[in-house]
């Protein structure tokens, strides 16, 4: 059996533009609403690549809750 000389992936490595895709380092930095709580669920969501996956789960939760209790009772300023 003769090894390949080249492998071709099935999975594109430039986006439409002309940018790398395998180069994901560069992040945005996460949008802002101006409602602490709202901006504070973000960040974590934001933030979980520096976390292990098993932590992912409850980052989730904790924004899910803080998002479902500033829509419950919104800041007066929002």
């Amino acid at each position: 059996m003769r090894s390949p000389t080249s492998v071709t992936s099935p999975c594109p490595t430039t986006d439409v533009a002309g940018g790398s895709l395998l180069d994901m380092t560069e992040h945005p930095a996460p949008p802002t609403t101006g409602v602490e709580d709202v901006d504070a669920a973000i960040a974590g969501v934001a933030g979980l690549e520096e976390k292990p996956i098993g932590e992912h789960t409850a980052v989730f939760e904790d924004a899910h809750a803080a998002l479902r209790r500033t829509l419950d009772d919104p800041p007066a300023d929002a």
